[in-house]
């Protein structure tokens, strides 16, 4: 018989700051239910989320969005122009080619400046 030793990860200690906002949160949280007695705690849990989704500093799925918006403007954006350039009848030379680089480029600038700006 083999003996296969199991390893089980331990926890990092929560950082001061993280403590220090669970108990604000959680001190919330008691009053609010000590002055509406009829909340339950699915809708406790929902405002936890709706409250973290708020935040600025834990907003990743904006950052998702934002980044699937880039690459699919800029997506089109190469598609058009390849499109166009195949109109004209001249097929996809190296002219068309930079062209099509220069203005990906262009998008992909103008996102960023986009971006910056959204953000301060």
């Amino acid at each position: 018989m083999s003996y296969v030793p199991i390893v089980v990860p331990q926890q990092a200690e929560p950082s001061r700051q993280t403590r220090e906002l669970a108990d604000l949160l959680g001190r919330v949280v008691q009053e609010y239910e000590k002055a509406h007695p009829t909340v339950t705690g699915p809708e406790v849990s929902e405002a936890l989320q709706l409250a973290k989704r708020a935040s600025t500093k834990a907003a990743g799925s904006e950052t998702m969005a934002i980044k699937l918006a880039l690459v699919g403007g800029v997506t089109l954006m190469a598609g058009l122009v390849l499109f166009f350039a195949m109109q004209r009848g001249g097929g996809l030379d190296i002219a068309n080619v930079q062209v099509m680089v220069a203005v990906v480029a262009l998008g992909i600038a103008g996102a960023f400046v986009a971006i910056l700006k959204r953000r301060g």
